[in-house]
């Protein structure tokens, strides 16, 4: 989603349900989510673009998209899982199948806070 602002700058949105282990209130945090070409794209394209970060539906922050990688959610490390969740290797797991990542190309977004 793109919201337009006075002046003509677009900013582009990213929505969370959670604060995960609190990374949104660090200066540089990641999301892993599903992809598939389409939004590969899309994010590739927006590389250093400011997102307005959302929380349940609210304004939280603005970040720029500065880091993307691209692959199959099993190359992810065990690092990289509990880093992005705040939870333990196993409760990660069981977290990234909910969102049906398990099996799945996926994209990490790293964002910079702005």
């Amino acid at each position: 989603m793109v919201f337009v602002l006075r002046g003509g700058l677009s900013v582009k949105t990213i929505r969370f349900v959670e604060n995960w282990g609190g990374k949104l209130d660090k200066k540089v945090f990641t999301t892993i989510r599903r992809s598939d070409g389409e939004k590969k794209e899309y994010y590739v394209g927006s590389l250093n673009e400011i997102f307005q970060v959302k929380l349940k539906g609210k304004d939280y922050c603005k970040a720029t998209l500065c880091g993307i990688w691209y692959g199959k959610f099993e190359d992810i490390t065990a690092e990289i899982l509990t880093e992005d969740t705040g939870l333990p290797l196993d409760k990660s797991l069981i977290l990234f199948n909910r969102f049906r990542c398990l099996g799945n190309n996926v994209i990490i977004l790293t964002f910079q806070v702005d």
